[in-house]
């Protein structure tokens, strides 16, 4: 599939950082970049992360980081419908997603509210090769059973 023409490089007004060898290192703040994906999968991120700044005592963001949304292969990243999330990093907090062991109270409530508007979150217990980032797609109905049980979550972020 040929990548879409459409970019971005913030979400719900927080600038999106690549994160990844050989630019930037992973858990790190990143590096500006642009990132492609359609029109209708760039508005269901937004949502998504209003959502987030909404829900999570912290606020909004200072920058969220990815290893990628288009990539030319086949599946939902070839398609522009899916997005790796690293990382969120706020003035007091880095989370990073491959700290779910120490962070879990924190990861599954931003999962969940990414549950909720995102059909597919593959996440670190998904597999090994998830353990470092939340892939989400448009794969699926937001708000699956998943993500209904999970929804208690958004109340506990510590």
């Amino acid at each position: 599939m040929s990548k879409p023409e459409n970019t971005f490089q913030e979400l719900a007004g927080v600038p999106v950082h690549y994160d990844r060898a050989p630019s930037a290192g992973y858990g790190t703040r990143g590096i500006p970049y642009t990132f492609h994906c359609t029109e209708p999968f760039e508005a269901t991120l937004h949502a998504a992360f209003e959502a987030l700044w909404a829900a999570c005592p912290l606020g909004t963001a200072e920058v969220i980081t990815s290893a990628g949304a288009y990539v030319d292969k086949s599946g939902l990243h070839g398609a522009g419908r899916a997005f790796d999330i690293d990382g969120i990093f706020w003035p007091d907090k880095a989370f990073i997603t491959n700290q779910y062991p120490s962070d879990r109270r924190f990861y599954l409530a931003v999962e969940s509210v990414l549950r909720k508007h995102l059909g597919t979150v593959l996440n670190y217990k998904f597999d090994a090769a998830h353990q470092d980032h939340f892939h989400v797609s448009g794969r699926g109905e937001p708000g699956s059973s998943r993500a209904t049980s999970c929804g208690s979550c958004t109340g506990r972020w510590h």
